[in-house]
C-alpha cells in the first residue's frame, strides 16, 4: 500500500505545481494585455449617480481607467431623471482623456440642480463649468445661481425695533428647512403682517426677493418663549 500512498502524494504535489504554473501563465497574460492599455480615461460627470458607458461597458463615475488606444470611442451618459448624452473621445497612447460632461432636463432645464437633495451635484457642476466656456445656458445658470445661493452665507436677516410709543416690532429671515428647493427662506414674524417687510429686508441686503420661495411663520412672543 506504500506505493499507492506515494502515487497519491505525487498527484497532490503535481496538482499544486500545475496550479502554480497556470496561475503564473494567467498573470503573465494579464500583464501582457495590460501593457497594451496605454491610454487613460478620467471620468467626472454630473450628476454623481449618472450612468457612464464607454464603448458599451459600464464605468464608475469619478474614476480612472487604462484602456487600449482608439479613436472615436463612444461615451454614453444617462440618468433616469435627465436627458441622456452621447459623444465620442479619442484615446491616445500615453495620454489621459478627460470625460467631463453634465446632464440636464428637457429643453436645457437646470432645475434638477436647484433641489436640496442635489446640491452636491450643483457644486460639482460649478467645478466643471470651465470645460464648457461656449455653453451660454450653462454659464448663465451657474453665474445666476451662484449669486442667489450666496444669501446663505449672510443669513439670518433680523429686524427688531421699539417705536416712540414702545410698540415692539420683530421679524427675521433665515434658511428654511421645510422646502425641497434650495432657494427657500423662512420668515419668522412676531407681530403678524410683516411678510412684505421681511422680503424688503432681503432686498436691503442686496438680494432680489423674487428669486426665493418663502415659508411664512407667525410666531408671537409668547410662543417663542415656550
Amino acid at each position: 500500500m506504500n506505493w499507492w500512498k506515494r502515487i497519491k502524494s505525487n498527484r497532490l504535489v503535481l496538482g499544486f505545481i500545475i496550479f502554480d504554473i497556470l496561475a503564473l501563465v494567467a498573470l503573465i497574460i494579464l500583464n501582457v494585455v495590460n501593457s497594451f492599455r496605454t491610454a487613460t480615461v478620467d471620468i467626472a460627470v454630473v450628476p454623481f449617480d449618472a450612468i457612464v458607458r464607454i464603448n458599451g461597458k459600464k464605468c464608475d463615475n469619478n474614476s480612472s481607467y487604462n484602456l487600449h488606444p482608439k479613436e472615436n470611442v463612444k461615451v454614453e451618459v444617462s440618468h433616469p431623471e435627465l436627458e441622456a448624452k452621447t459623444f465620442t473621445i479619442d484615446l491616445k497612447k500615453g495620454e489621459t482623456s478627460l470625460v467631463r460632461n453634465f446632464l440636464v432636463g428637457k429643453n436645457n432645464d437646470f432645475s434638477y440642480y436647484t433641489m436640496k437633495a442635489h446640491h452636491q451635484d450643483y457644486l460639482q457642476l460649478e467645478k466643471i463649468t470651465s470645460f464648457f466656456p461656449d455653453d451660454e445656458k450653462l454659464q448663465d445658470f451657474v453665474k445666476s445661481y451662484k449669486k442667489k445661493i450666496a444669501i446663505f452665507d449672510v443669513l439670518p436677516f433680523e429686524y427688531a425695533h421699539y417705536d416712540e410709543n414702545y410698540n415692539y416690532t420683530e421679524y427675521s429671515v433665515k434658511r428654511s428647512e421645510e422646502c425641497e428647493e434650495t432657494l427657500c427662506l423662512e420668515i419668522v414674524d412676531v407681530n403678524g403682517d410683516n411678510e412684505e417687510k421681511a422680503k424688503e429686508l432681503v432686498k436691503q441686503n442686496g438680494f432680489n426677493p423674487d428669486n426665493y420661495k418663502y415659508i411664512y411663520n407667525y410666531k408671537p412672543i409668547v410662543e417663542l418663549n415656550e
